[in-house]
């Protein structure tokens, strides 16, 4: 299965549904992403994969009324999320498009391109960003988050290994493989610099962050399992195994996640790359 795919029909919905609860994780991370590049006002800004819209409303809040954001996405659900989003702020200086960074065409150029956990899924990582470098004005600005290795985010490593013992004669899904585009396809440093140098970009900066964050928002244990029965490695394997009706899956979960359990809520550590770089 091709990464774009997995976003589209019941997947996609399920992120769409689960979004508020996505963003409470994910949020923190893009808004360190966006001071690296730090979006003037009146600029116009490319969000690429802006999924139910979290970063694309405050990439609007910078840029302001005269500025313009386009968020570009390949899941209708999540398009259809963000149009919600948007809607109901009132923004006019936002346009949501449905359609791939890797293949669409503008006619204007963008100051700034944008993204929160968006880039690792392009079946060619150089001809996407050679794409998006086209769409950037001289001398414009890119900027984006991705995940440092699984086995460095024990959110996600943790309840993985934990539900692969219902099955460990499986071999992981391709799209959590390293070597395969997925969420973890730009964990290497060297590879996020070689791929973007190849793509036509200089001035690459690359700063390794970390922050213990809301395990999908959740307060308690259980919204945390919840959530990771839906979204996330766990929930990948479980699906791909035909094991999501697993009652032990629960337990092994919960298990995983029990020493994330804080009075604030479930942290766990979310450790990520921050890059920036510019369109010579």
């Amino acid at each position: 299965m091709k990464a774009e795919n997995s976003w589209q029909d019941a997947a996609g919905q399920r992120w769409a549904e689960l979004s508020e609860r996505t963003d409470a994780q994910l949020g923190p991370l893009g808004r360190q992403a966006m001071a690296l590049i730090a979006p003037l006002r009146g600029e116009r800004v490319l969000d690429v994969g802006c999924g139910a819209g979290q970063s694309t409303v405050e990439l609007a809040e910078l840029v302001g009324e005269t500025g313009k954001v386009v968020g570009l996405d390949i899941s209708e659900p999540l398009l259809n999320a963000a149009k919600n989003r948007v809607a109901a702020r009132g923004l006019r200086s936002v346009e949501l498009v449905l359609a791939n960074a890797a293949t669409a065409g503008f006619a204007e150029p963008f100051d700034v391109a944008f993204s929160r956990f968006g880039v690792m899924f392009f079946e060619d990582s150089v001809a996407a960003f050679a794409n998006i470098g086209r769409a950037l004005r001289s001398g414009g600005r890119l900027g984006f988050v991705c995940w440092q290795p699984r086995e460095r985010n024990p959110w996600a490593h943790e309840p993985l290994e934990a539900v692969r013992a219902l099955r460990p004669d499986l071999p992981l899904p391709p799209l959590l493989a390293p070597d395969k585009p997925g969420p973890f396809y730009f964990s290497s440093p060297a590879f996020v610099r070689d791929v973007l140098e190849r793509a036509g970009f200089g001035d690459v900066q690359i700063v390794p962050y970390e922050a213990s964050l809301p395990l999908g928002g959740a307060k308690v244990l259980d919204e945390a399992v919840d959530y990771l029965l839906q979204i996330g490695p766990a929930a990948r394997f479980l699906n791909e195994a035909g094991l999501n009706a697993e009652p032990r899956a629960r337990e092994l979960i919960a298990r995983a996640v029990a020493p994330f359990v804080t009075d604030g809520g479930v942290l766990a550590p979310s450790r990520v790359l921050l890059v920036a770089a510019r369109r010579p």
